[in-house]
């Protein structure tokens, strides 16, 4: 920096030249507004600094059931066949026998896949990994419900295609491990409470509940088959049109395809190419869905199909396992709705987003559990914990940060303070004093340093005006006087590394 002598003033480099500074530590920092509504090129997004918390309570005249999950391993399945071990079934009539003294015990099997595509039988009879899984689960359902000799009431089954996965989907031993079904008990407890604290939400947030519509200007027919093939009255598909037009403000509104087979004994050719009556009845299934929807009152509504085989009750918990006669496709048109707090029923409950304040370690339990920063057991979060989110996050946006410091540039600059002081008549009094910081990136590899004052029409190579060491902490000090400086010279203030 140029340093005017006489009554002049200590002053920044010329004008236009530019230069390095670093603000003083007893200086304020100059705050201003930033745009609150970014362009398209910039986008701000708040990463691990908010959080979604529920409030929940139980509605009146529900009583409220408890989940029991992780009593029994998950059954693996490799191929079309799920077989059921004995240490499988050993397990669940263990976890029923621990449940015996509770309410309204009901076993659920959820089945989930991995996320590979379709091929082959599979393809051709489910088409999709959720109606894949859904038979999986119904399959070792109604096996379970015969080993064990329990009524109807008492199981249940759903699927959940690739969703939750355990493990990497990229490697066959992930992939392995992800199809799965998974076993979970559910009973009645009517002395449960929930906390006035708002608590982690429930981590199927997600998942959605299916409803059917039933129109009130009458009830859509099933199916009949004949050979196999679907017998579509006239009208029919206007009818599936009018209804999804009913419900076309509700959440992924559809048609959804079941289809039944009579309780009988397939033929050795039909088992050989559709394995059993759920796999059967779900072939017929997307026949009957193939033609109606070539029909151009349906061209883009959505729609789904399964097989349920010869188990035709609408309503198992309540009416069992009722076996047909006779072998049909039944047409729904469904839509869904959000379903928190793992099919609970009977439970308000409110979503909260705030602020994330991250807490003190001491102030969490003792025993607190959390997975890439996020919290499995209370919603409280140390620094720690939002440190690893903000990572996670940073890596699945595919942002890295480097430093290699054999590839730093080296840096020695020195700030001054205060930027400027006035030089006048000794008798006047002296002038202020000028502090000096250095400041580096190889503080390890400097064993002195110093502060050169020369006149700004001096070379660099001739003798310093004045020298000024620079202590162990990177500072100096410097007071001005007129007699060294000479009335009206201009000065450079250099840092050098000796």
């Amino acid at each position: 920096m140029a340093v005017p002598a006489g009554l002049g003033q200590v002053n920044m480099v010329k004008p236009g030249e530019p230069v390095e500074r670093h603000l003083s530590s007893d200086q304020t920092f100059r705050e201003w507004s930033h745009d609150s509504n970014p362009t398209d090129d910039v986008k701000r997004i708040k990463v691990c600094r908010v959080e979604t918390v529920c409030k929940m309570r139980y509605q009146e005249g529900h009583t409220p059931q408890t989940r029991v999950r992780n009593l029994v391993l998950p059954l693996r399945y490799e191929d079309e066949n799920v077989s059921i071990s004995d240490a499988f079934t050993r397990q669940v009539r263990q976890a029923l026998d621990n449940l015996r003294a509770k309410q309204g015990v009901t076993v659920r099997f959820i089945g989930y896949t991995d996320d590979a595509p379709l091929t082959g039988r599979d393809e051709s009879i489910y088409g999709n990994a959720l109606s894949l899984s859904k038979a999986k689960a119904n399959r070792v359902a109604l096996a379970m419900q015969k080993i064990l000799g329990l009524p109807a009431s008492a199981i249940e089954s759903e699927g959940r295609g690739a969703s939750h996965p355990v493990a990497s989907n990229e490697t066959a031993q992930g992939r392995a491990l992800n199809r799965r079904i998974e076993v979970e008990f559910w009973y009645d407890d009517p002395l449960q409470e929930l906390s006035d604290e708002p608590q982690l939400c429930p981590d199927d947030v997600e998942e959605t509940v299916t409803r059917i519509y039933d129109p009130p200007w009458g009830s859509i027919p099933k199916l009949a088959l004949a050979n196999g093939q679907p017998i579509i009255p006239a009208g029919y598909a206007a009818d599936l049109h009018r209804a999804l037009t009913d419900i076309a403000n509700r959440t992924n509104a559809r048609l959804r395809f079941i289809g039944y087979t009579k309780n009988e004994r397939l033929d050795r050719r039909t088992a050989s190419v559709y394995g059993d009556d759920i796999g059967l009845s779900a072939a017929r299934a997307r026949h009957a869905m193939d033609i109606l929807m070539q029909d151009p009152l349906l061209s883009g509504a959505r729609s789904e199909h399964e097989g349920l085989g010869y188990v035709q009750s609408d309503d198992v918990v309540n009416a069992g396992f009722i076996q047909g006669e006779e072998s049909f496709v039944r047409v729904q048109v469904v839509y869904d709705e959000r379903l928190p707090l793992d099919n609970y029923e009977g439970v308000d409950i409110t979503r909260l987003t705030q602020e994330l304040r991250p807490k003190s370690p001491y102030e969490l339990n003792v025993m607190h559990i959390t997975v890439d920063g996020k919290p499995i057991d209370d919603p409280g979060r140390s620094s720690s914990d939002v440190q690893r989110c903000t990572d996670v996050a940073l890596d699945n946006a595919n942002i890295h940060f480097h430093f290699d410091n054999l590839e730093a540039r080296r840096r020695l600059s020195v700030a001054a303070h205060p930027v400027a002081v006035a030089v006048g008549d000794p008798a006047v009094g002296p002038a202020s004093v000028v502090h000096f910081r250095m400041y580096n990136n190889y503080a390890s590899f400097i064993k002195r340093a110093e502060i050169r004052i020369y006149d700004q029409q001096q070379s660099l190579q001739a003798v310093p005006l004045m020298t000024i060491a620079v202590d162990d902490a990177g500072l100096a000090e410097w007071q001005p006087m007129p007699e060294i400086l000479g009335p009206g010279s201009r000065t450079q203030v250099r840092a050098a590394r000796l």
